[in-house]
């Protein structure tokens, strides 16, 4: 069993479409939470429909720079990303 995802060795491809599936699993069990929980009104949904335009372009967007960058490039970009995430959080959490 491996402790991370950076000590798997697997190509840009299926590294790219492990995490895309992460996010896809985790976002579907924060929609089935927040809904049970009532959090999805008619004027959240409204304020949020101008937004998946941009979500559609951000997906082809992000399908043409990965073929056009390194391995090493996109997993750094990704670790760098990910690092500034948990910092991010985890302030969040302290100022809380």
């Amino acid at each position: 069993m491996h402790g991370s995802v950076s000590e798997i060795k697997m190509e840009k491809e299926a590294f790219r479409a492990t995490l895309i599936l992460l996010l896809f699993a985790c976002n579907v069990l924060r929609v089935i939470a927040y809904g049970s929980m009532g959090l999805f009104t008619g004027p959240i949904l409204e304020a949020s429909l101008p937004a998946l335009p941009l979500f559609g372009v951000a997906l082809v967007v992000g399908h043409r720079i990965h073929h056009l960058i390194s391995e090493k490039v996109y997993r750094y970009s990704v670790y760098t990303l990910l690092f500034a995430a948990a910092v991010s959080l985890t302030l969040k959490g302290f100022l809380a």
